[in-house]
């Protein structure tokens, strides 16, 4: 049996690493890893014995929600099979060393977006140290998996690496400074912020537990009715795993917002999900509050 070990989707672990992506096009078994729901990170504890029991061929590290860094290297000194760190959402901080440094901590491979935090065009890349591995992946990648690329798209990914190269320290550290306010301010409006004990967040993501009583595309389509665009999720709960909202500060880093602006952004979420103003009604107010950067000095880059 060929089987893959990637985060559980209810945990953040992306569904192209689940049965319904490319594992289950390759006819592959897929586990989810065991999860340590206070830790926001792999069960360290349980892992030796479920990788004894599933003997996996690959294990995959990394999620579309992350609030904190894996405790990478205590995961590879526990994993004798390739390990895999799907960076896509923080491969812009990852690249400034704000996050973690995947392939120094015992990843073998890492795979990321390159838009998203990275803040290029759409599209990935997969990078490792070991000429050999790289060797290999390619081989599996090309022509089998991919034939065609846009070449279009290398003009604006140069332009998007040499922007991080000459301001990605700041950039990274508006991000999680932004990230901290907002989670911060939304606890303030009485919403349920994931990480509380910790500090929240060590990212650019925020995450807000809903209540039972909404669901996550019931909130993400109010909130989209009053111009404020983000996604649902799960994250987990005292008794299981419960919709959420997730939360990203990077384009309003980018858009010249910072730190203290994010009172401003939770308190029109908070209006939104209370319910009682229709959604349109509150949309002036987020215009006018995106209106009030334009023609201000940006300050996406500033030092910390």
């Amino acid at each position: 049996m060929r089987t893959t070990i990637p985060v559980p989707d209810w945990a953040g672990g992306h569904l192209s690493h689940h049965a319904i992506g490319v594992p289950g096009v390759r006819g592959l078994t897929v586990v989810g890893l065991p999860y340590d729901d206070e830790r926001l990170d792999v069960d360290l504890a349980a892992l030796p014995a479920f990788l004894r029991e599933h003997r996996p061929k690959l294990v995959v590290v990394g999620a579309s929600l992350m609030l904190f860094p894996h405790r990478l290297r205590e995961i590879a000194d526990r994993v004798d099979v390739p390990l895999l760190y799907d960076a896509s959402h923080m491969a812009g901080l990852i690249a400034e060393r704000r996050f973690q440094a995947p392939l120094e901590e015992g990843a073998n491979l890492m795979t990321f977006s390159t838009y998203k935090s990275f803040g290029g065009p759409p599209g990935g890349a997969v990078a490792a140290d070991d000429p050999h591995v790289a060797a290999r992946v390619s081989a599996a990648v090309h022509p089998g998996l991919t034939a065609n690329y846009d070449a279009g798209r290398f003009r604006a990914l140069h332009i998007a690496a040499a922007e991080l190269l000459t301001n990605g320290p700041a950039y990274a550290a508006g991000c999680i400074d932004a990230a901290r306010a907002l989670a911060q301010a939304l606890h303030a409006e009485g919403l349920h912020v994931a990480g509380a004990a910790r500090g929240f967040t060590e990212s650019h993501h925020v995450a807000v537990a809903l209540p039972e009583s909404m669901t996550g595309e019931w909130a993400v389509g109010r909130l989209a009715r009053a111009g404020i665009y983000l996604s649902a999720a799960r994250i987990p709960g005292p008794d299981g795993p419960v919709a959420a909202l997730r939360l990203g500060t990077q384009e309003l880093v980018r858009r010249g917002f910072g730190a203290d602006d994010m009172g401003a952004v939770a308190a029109l979420i908070a209006r939104v999900l209370a319910g009682g103003e229709a959604p349109e009604d509150v949309r002036p107010d987020v215009a006018a509050l995106r209106r009030a950067r334009d023609g201000r000095p940006s300050r996406t880059y500033r030092a910390r």
